[in-house]
């Protein structure tokens, strides 16, 4: 799961997105899924955790440099197969 680089997930306060990656991640999860979530900061959810960023970018909410080396940076991850 790709989520954006604004938030953490879960957030800790307002992220409509980011709640509800958390939820189905750990609904996944909860149904013997392996789940991975792209995002940002630290890994909060029993979902493995590949970071773009080390701290949330909420301070730079909407800057497309931001949503651009977000995007590099997912597009340089390794798939894995099944």
């Amino acid at each position: 799961m790709v989520a954006p680089p604004w938030y953490p997930i879960p957030p800790q306060g307002y992220g409509g997105i980011e709640w509800m990656m958390a939820w189905l991640a750990e609904a996944l999860i909860d149904r013997g899924h392996d789940v991975t979530i792209i995002g940002v900061g630290e890994q909060q959810t029993r979902a493995t955790l590949i970071p773009t960023f080390a701290e949330p970018q909420w301070p730079r909410l909407g800057d497309a440099l931001v949503e651009f080396v977000h995007a590099a940076e997912v597009d340089r991850i390794p798939l894995r197969k099944a």
